[in-house]
């Protein structure tokens, strides 16, 4: 069996030995825990190759829910390339949501499966696939020609 097999079947079965005390949702200080690897490149890389092989089932290679493996699955797995849940998360509430699964879905849990390094790649890779922010009317980014400050790294 592949490795991606694998971690899907292990990762299904414990969804489903999920004992009833599983949170919903993180505590408040896993959601202000910042990812070490963000805007790494390789980091990126990482967690494309490891969404493909993990996630892709169900979220699709675009990471849009419509992987092969969503067929029929009520609810639905979530579109991470849209912007009803990546933008809208925190890197912690989505490490967390990885790590734990959702309870009352198909997304298992990956906490046994993958690394926390290889959590954040995900992570990572779902948060180069979105637009950079716009920039806000006046600053530097806004006018023709001018050049926008660095973000800070964080």
């Amino acid at each position: 069996m592949k490795r991606g097999a694998r971690t899907l079947a292990l990762a299904l079965a414990l969804t489903f030995a999920a004992g009833p005390g599983q949170a919903d949702e993180p505590p408040a200080e896993v959601l202000a825990r910042a990812n070490p690897f963000a805007g790494d490149p390789d980091a990126i890389r990482r967690g494309k190759g490891l969404f493909l092989e993990n996630c892709a089932p169900c979220h699709g290679a675009a990471a849009d829910g419509r992987g092969p493996g969503a067929v029929g699955l009520r609810p639905p797995p979530a579109d991470l390339s849209g912007p009803d849940v990546v933008p809208r998360h925190p890197d912690g509430w989505l490490f967390w949501r990885i790590a734990n699964g959702k309870r009352g879905t198909a997304m298992p849990p990956f906490a046994f499966a993958l690394t926390e390094a290889e959590r954040w790649s995900i992570v990572s890779w779902l948060r180069s696939l979105q637009p950079p922010p716009a920039a806000a009317p006046g600053s530097a980014a806004g006018r023709p020609g001018a050049v926008a400050p660095l973000a800070s790294a964080h």
